[in-house]
């Protein structure tokens, strides 16, 4: 799910990233967690430095993700 925000974001700048429920009006409790909190975690994570294995790891990650695309 984060790839395809990432990728969301690429192509929307200055979107921001919130659930349904979320909404002004919303009647749903789709999905059943704050995605606006959940993404700010997320942000939250990348900002804090790596260790030299998972710096590798990413690296290889975003490797195979951009062959694939």
């Amino acid at each position: 799910m984060i790839h395809l925000i990432d990728k969301m974001l690429e192509r929307f700048p200055g979107a921001v990233v919130r659930g349904h429920k979320e909404m002004p009006g919303a009647a749903t409790q789709c999905p059943g967690f704050m995605a606006s909190e959940w993404w700010s975690q997320v942000v939250s994570e990348r900002s804090k430095p790596k260790s030299p294995l998972a710096t590798l790891i990413s690296g290889l990650l975003a490797a195979f993700r951009k062959g694939r695309t």
